[in-house]
C-alpha cells in the first residue's frame, strides 16, 4: 500500500484503526513515520492555536456547556431609568417639594411713624401682592405705624434674604409713587421659621398688633423675639 493511500485513510478512519495503520507502517513502509510526524505536528499547531495560555486579544475556546460567557464590557451607572409620561390634563409631579414658613418683621427707617392709617391697607395688600407675584403665600400681613409683620409660605428655591429684598425695595418704590417720597424701610430685617403646628398661634399674634403695641415697644417686642429664637445680638447695630 502506497505511503499516500495510507494518509489518507488516515484521515477518513477513527482512532482505532488509525492504530493497526500504525502497525503496519512499522513493517517497513518508512514514508508513512514522515507522514504521521506531520500530522502530529499539524495537531500541536491547532491545539496551541486554541490554548488558553494565549493572550486575551487571541481567539478564546468555546465555554463548556453549562457555563455563561463572560461580559466583554460593563456598563458605566445605572440603568436608565423609563420616564412615564403623566395622564392627559395632569401636570406632572415637580422634582421638588416643600413647606417653608416665614415669620418676616421689619420696621420703617429710623422707627419712625412712617405707614399712615390712610394707605396702610392698601401697603400691606401690595406687600402680600408681591409674594404671590413670587409664587409664595401670605396667610397674614400687619403691623403699625412704625413696622410690619409678615407670615408667609415661601417656595424652596426663595432664600429669606432674597423674599426681604424683593418685598422692600418694591414696596418702597411703590410707597415713594402712590404716598410718600420720604418713605423708606430700615436695612436689615428679623426673620425666623415657623412649624406648621404653629401657624395658628402666630397668625393669632400678627392679627393683635394693635392691641398688643399699646404695652410694648417694637424695640422690645424685637428684642424679645431675638431671645426666645437664641439669635446672638448687639443692640448697637441691629437698630438703623
Amino acid at each position: 500500500m502506497a505511503a499516500s493511500d495510507i494518509r489518507h485513510r488516515i484521515h477518513r478512519r477513527p482512532q482505532s484503526k488509525m492504530i493497526k495503520a500504525l502497525s503496519v507502517a512499522q513493517n517497513g513502509e518508512e514514508p508513512l513515520q514522515t507522514s504521521i510526524s506531520g500530522e502530529k505536528s499539524l495537531c500541536r499547531a491547532i491545539t496551541s492555536e486554541f490554548s488558553p495560555d494565549r493572550s486575551r486579544n487571541q481567539i478564546k475556546a468555546q465555554p463548556r456547556t453549562g457555563e455563561r460567557m463572560q461580559p466583554t464590557a460593563q456598563a458605566v451607572g445605572s440603568r436608565p431609568r423609563k420616564i412615564t409620561e403623566a395622564p392627559e390634563g395632569r401636570k406632572k409631579m415637580s422634582h421638588t417639594s416643600g413647606n417653608i414658613l416665614f415669620h418676616m418683621i421689619f420696621s420703617a427707617q429710623g422707627r419712625r411713624p412712617l405707614i399712615k392709617p390712610d394707605f396702610r391697607a392698601d401697603l400691606f395688600a401690595y406687600l402680600g401682592g408681591i409674594i404671590r407675584e413670587m409664587h409664595g403665600t401670605a396667610l397674614i400681613i400687619n403691623g403699625t405705624a412704625d413696622h410690619v409683620h409678615m407670615l408667609v409660605r415661601v417656595r424652596p428655591a426663595h432664600s429669606a434674604a432674597e423674599i426681604a429684598r424683593v418685598v422692600k425695595a418694591n414696596s418702597s418704590r411703590w410707597v415713594h409713587e402712590k404716598r410718600d417720597p420720604k418713605f423708606a424701610w430700615q436695612t436689615g430685617y428679623g426673620v425666623f421659621s415657623v412649624s406648621e403646628s404653629n401657624v395658628e398661634a402666630v397668625t393669632k399674634y400678627i392679627a393683635g398688633q394693635e392691641e398688643h403695641h399699646q404695652k410694648h415697644s417694637f424695640q422690645e417686642e424685637f428684642v424679645a423675639f431675638l431671645k426666645k429664637n437664641n439669635v446672638a445680638y448687639d443692640e448697637r447695630y441691629i437698630w438703623d
